[in-house]
C-alpha cells in the first residue's frame, strides 16, 4: 500500500518536472527555428511540416521519459515495499536483482542486509534459549523456573514444590563419562516431564529437577505423583549398552507466595533430609529442617576455622581387658571445644567434616 502511494506520488513529480522542461525548451527553441527559418525564406507548408515534425519529437522525448521515470519509480517502489516487510520482521527475504546500476546496488544491499537481520535474529533466538533453557535436557532452567512461579502467582493458584534428586549421579558420571552422565539427565528429565504434565518440570542444578504444581490442594496428590514419577524411573533405562535403574530423593514444599527463592530452599531442605534418610525417601518441608540445616552451616563454618587453626585435639582413653584388669591400649577421641558453640561432639562435626572434604585436612592435623 506505502509502495503504491510512494510509486504514484514519485512518478508524478519527476514526469511533470521532466515534462515542464521539455516543453519550456522546446518552446524556445521551436521560437528561434521559426524566426529563423522564416528569415531564410521557407514557405508556410515547409514551415508547418517542419515544426509538427518538431512536435511530435518533442511529444515522443517526453513519452520515453515518462516511461523511463516509470520503471525507475516502480524499481524504487519494489524496494520500498522489500524495506516495509523487513520492518514488519520478514528478515531473510530477498528479491531479484534485475538491473546492475545504482539501484541495482542499493537492491544488493538491501538483500544483505535482510540476511544479516534473519542472522542476529536467530542468534537472539539462541541467547533467549540458553537464558531459560537447559542444553543438556532441553528443559528450562532456574530462571525459568522463577519466571513459571511468578507466572502463576499471579493467577493465584495453589501449587507445591518438588526437588527430585538422582542417587548416585556423581558415581555414574565418573564411571561412565560425562557424555553417559548427560544422556541419562536427559532420559531422567524426560521421564520426569511426561508423567508430571501438564505440570512444569525444570533442571535447577547438575543432578536436581523440579516440578512446579498446579491446582493441586491435598498432600495425597503429591504422593500420588511422586509415586507415578519413581515407578517410570524404576524401569531399567540403558546407556552404554549397561542396564541402569535410576532412584531419586524426593523433597516437597508450598509455595511461598512472596518467597520464591525461600520455597525452592525449602523444598531443597526437605529433599537433603530424604537423603539422609536413604535411597526413594520422600520428605515434605517442616520448620525444623530450617532450623537443623541453619545450625549445620554454624557448625561447618566454625569447623573451617578449627581445622585451619588446628582447635581439634585427642584425648585418649585406656582399653583395660576384664580379666586381667591391666591396660591393653588406647582409643584416641577427636574432641572440639569451640568458644561460640562449646563441646562439640565427633558425631555431630565428624559427618559434616566428610561431607564438605574437611575430613581430609582435619586427618593431617592427628598425623
Amino acid at each position: 500500500m506505502l509502495g503504491g502511494i510512494f510509486l504514484k506520488k514519485l512518478h508524478i513529480k519527476f514526469s511533470m518536472l521532466l515534462s515542464f522542461s521539455i516543453i519550456v525548451t522546446a518552446t524556445i527553441g521551436l521560437v528561434f527555428q521559426n524566426l529563423i527559418l522564416v528569415n531564410v525564406g521557407y514557405d508556410k507548408g515547409t514551415l508547418t511540416l517542419i515544426i509538427g515534425i518538431s512536435i511530435l519529437s518533442v511529444s515522443s522525448i517526453i513519452l520515453i521519459n515518462n516511461f523511463i521515470i516509470k520503471g525507475i519509480s516502480w524499481r524504487i517502489a519494489g524496494l520500498v515495499n522489500h524495506i516495509n516487510n523487513i520492518k514488519k520482521g520478514d528478515f531473510g527475504t530477498t528479491t531479484p536483482i534485475k538491473q546492475k546500476d545504482e539501484i541495482g546496488d542499493l537492491h544488493k544491499s538491501i538483500n544483505e542486509l535482510s540476511i544479516s537481520l534473519l542472522e542476529l535474529k536467530e542468534k537472539e533466538k539462541e541467547l533467549n534459549f540458553h537464558r531459560s533453557y537447559d542444553p543438556v535436557t532441553g528443559l528450562p532452567n532456574r530462571s525459568h523456573l522463577y519466571e513459571k512461579l511468578i507466572h502463576l502467582k499471579a493467577e493465584n493458584k495453589t501449587n507445591f514444590i518438588i526437588m527430585l534428586d538422582i542417587h548416585g549421579f556423581k558415581i555414574l558420571n565418573d564411571i561412565y563419562g560425562e557424555k553417559a552422565g548427560d544422556e541419562i539427565l536427559t532420559i531422567v528429565g524426560r521421564k520426569i516431564e511426561k508423567i508430571s504434565a501438564p505440570n512444569f518440570v525444570a533442571r535447577v542444578s547438575s543432578d536436581e529437577f523440579s516440578v512446579v504444581t498446579k491446582n493441586i490442594k491435598r498432600e495425597q496428590e503429591i504422593h500420588t505423583l511422586v509415586r507415578k514419577i519413581k515407578d517410570s524411573l524404576a524401569k531399567p533405562i540403558y546407556v552404554k549398552g549397561e542396564e541402569m535403574r535410576i532412584d531419586m530423593a524426593v523433597g516437597v514444599s508450598k509455595c511461598l507466595e512472596e518467597d520464591f527463592e525461600g520455597s525452592l530452599t525449602q523444598a531443597t531442605l526437605a529433599m537433603i533430609e530424604a537423603k539422609k534418610k536413604g535411597r526413594g525417601q520422600v520428605e515434605f518441608y517442616l520448620p525444623s529442617m530450617t532450623e537443623a540445616q541453619t545450625e549445620q552451616m554454624k557448625v561447618e563454618k566454625r569447623l573451617f576455622h578449627a581445622v585451619n587453626n588446628q582447635e581439634i585435639y585427642l584425648e585418649y582413653q585406656p582399653k583395660v581387658s576384664l580379666i586381667s584388669g591391666q591396660v591393653i591400649g588406647v582409643e584416641a577421641l577427636a574432641r572440639w571445644n569451640d568458644p561460640f558453640l562449646g563441646k562439640v561432639p565427633p558425631n555431630r562435626f565428624i559427618p559434616i567434616a566428610e561431607e564438605t572434604g574437611m575430613i581430609t585436612a582435619l586427618s593431617k592435623i592427628f598425623c
